[in-house]
């Protein structure tokens, strides 16, 4: 008597059937790789916004230090995970030290991360109802700005970590098949080991991130498996480790490349300099100095961003739940939304430090993730309750594309005469444009100095600090005399670093210095408007150093005799 044929044994028989299966991975290649040219498309006409000198400037400066050998924590100061200094030193020594390569790493790094919300947002949902994550997430990558920022190649490489995990947890259980004992089927171990290594990615992007997004793989993953991936007859015990002996390859991912760089940096500079800029002064002394109130809930769409992921993660958890009662095929999908929406909910503790638009990243993209779940509703049986939901979504969605349409909009405007502005900058300083003062500034200084030669860019006081003209350094190709080319307030308005830089500026017999008021003006309700009443460093350059020239807001010293 013969036997059924299986699903796979039945559709090989069917003409043309096995070469469709075959070309679908091909197909599905081909449309991920369209999205992202066609995201890179979008971004690419912001490529030539004004550059950034500071925040941006802190990182091209700070990956051509580590071009010339130069440890970050050790020979220089920063609060920022190294990955992002050391991909673009690599890419500088690839392809020459110029913003443009900055830029375009930038441009990939955010095509990519609107990709990996499509893909997580479709692994929820479906695939359709993804597009709108796609499209949002392009939007925003695109309406943010601030180049060079990590914090998109952190949550790109987050992003996947949770996806990565997911399959792993749902794969021989998604589909219901089951071994011959009615066990499901053992668990892809590549997922996990692939999740782990994008976890520890992220965390050499952005550490604080990678803490975040393995807080809610462990909150939400493990009760997961400990639930469908484990026989529940057996001791509880030996579920568990059950669960770790699964989730091996993960964590043996993740400590494969976070334990070797966490090694080498604490050797490198010492433990103790690395919990000081990456942890230490990040939750004691950055709040005090870059604290700004909470914008205003008075149903503007400028505050989207800030506001409206408080309703988006709760209420998708709440339809995922309601979901999964009515069809338990969606449990796992339940369970990845929960896991989402913990992930987001841990960005708002950069967003209530600094609540601006930039520090919202995190927190809101991850909502925007899991807009499509609103915007499918619950199960059919709560009809009307899935009609206020998606309302809900829609208006949400809408909503969050205002800003980044009308801005993207005056950017396309804007750019001819952006290109005629451009030919009159600095090589170096293209796609991005410099202000002409500041070009005047930067090839007058060049002219004074020798390409090995240290100079300082300081502020025309130390004081008092908001900001300061990193940038300079990177455009003038010109090392810095001390370990801070950023300028950070409640750090370098202190005695002990004062000290240091003094001392730096002495050894080094600095010839030339840089100084500008451009920030004299700024204030912010926080602790950066004060003065520490630290005037040392101020009074050493007033006696050993006299203006030589006055370009703008900039002010070129020569040492005394």
């Amino acid at each position: 008597m013969r036997s059924n044929p299986s699903p796979l044994t039945e559709s090989v028989c069917i003409p043309g059937l096995k070469a469709r299966f075959a070309l679908a991975p091909l197909i599905h290649v081909a449309l991920y790789a369209a999205m992202v040219v066609v995201a890179m498309l979008h971004l690419y006409p912001t490529m030539i916004a004004p550059l950034n000198i500071y925040d941006e400037g802190i990182i091209v400066y700070g990956a051509t230090r580590v071009m010339h050998c130069e440890i970050p924590y050790r020979d220089f100061w920063t609060q920022y995970s190294p990955g992002q200094l050391y991909a673009l030193a690599g890419l500088f020594r690839l392809f020459g030290v110029q913003i443009a390569v900055e830029r375009w790493w930038d441009v990939v790094i955010r095509a990519l991360l609107a990709l990996a919300m499509f893909a997580l947002a479709g692994w929820l949902t479906t695939r359709g109802a993804a597009l709108i994550a796609w499209l949002i997430g392009a939007l925003w990558v695109a309406y943010y700005g601030f180049f060079g920022y990590p914090i998109f190649a952190g949550l790109l490489f987050s992003l996947f970590s949770i996806y990565a995990l997911l399959r792993g947890l749902t794969s021989g259980i998604a589909s219901g098949s089951r071994d011959p004992g009615g066990r499901p089927l053992a668990p892809d171990r590549r997922w996990f080991l692939m999740g782990g290594l994008a976890l520890g990615v992220a965390a050499l992007f952005r550490h604080d991130m990678a803490i975040y997004c393995a807080a809610a793989q462990m909150v939400i993953g493990w009760p997961f498996a400990f639930a469908m991936r484990t026989p529940a007859g057996r001791p509880v015990a030996e579920r568990i480790f059950a669960i770790m002996r699964m989730t091996l390859p993960f964590v043996v991912g993740a400590l494969a490349l976070v334990a070797p760089a966490l090694a080498f940096f604490a050797a490198s500079a010492s433990p103790v300099a690395l919990a000081q800029q990456l942890f230490i002064f990040p939750l004691t002394e950055f709040p005090k100095v870059r604290d700004l109130p909470y914008p205003k809930l008075d149903g503007s769409v400028d505050n989207l961003q800030f506001y409206a992921p408080f309703l988006v993660y709760p209420l998708a958890v709440v339809v995922a739940i309601l979901r999964a009662r009515h069809d338990r095929a969606a449990v796992p999908q339940a369970w990845g939304v929960a896991m989402v929406a913990l992930f987001g909910l841990f960005g708002f503790n950069q967003a209530r430090v600094r609540s601006d638009t930039i520090h919202t990243v995190h927190f809101f993209l991850g909502a925007v993730v899991l807009l499509p779940v609103l915007l499918r509703g619950c199960a059919p049986a709560a009809r009307g309750l899935s009609v206020i939901v998606a309302s809900i979504g829609l208006v949400l969605t809408v909503a969050t594309a205002v800003n980044p349409i009308a801005h993207y909009i005056g950017v396309i405007e804007s750019r001819p005469a952006a290109e005629r502005d451009q030919r009159m900058m600095l090589p170096i300083g293209l796609p991005g444009r410099t202000s002409a003062q500041q070009t005047m500034a930067v090839v007058t200084l060049q002219r004074l100095t020798a390409p090995d030669e240290r100079i300082y860019v300081g502020l025309s006081r130390h004081d008092r600090v908001f900001a300061n003209d990193a940038m300079f350094y990177f455009l003038a190709q010109r090392p810095s005399a001390t370990r801070y080319h950023e300028l950070h307030p409640g750090l370098t308005n202190t005695l002990p670093v004062q000290q240091e830089m003094v001392a730096d500026l002495e050894r080094h017999k600095v010839r030339y210095v840089v100084l500008t008021n451009m920030f004299e003006g700024a204030q912010e309700p926080n602790d950066s408007a004060l003065s520490t009443g630290v005037t040392l460093l101020d009074d050493y350059i007033a006696r050993h150093y006299r203006t030589t020239d006055v370009i703008g807001p900039y002010r070129i010293l020569v040492r005394r005799p």
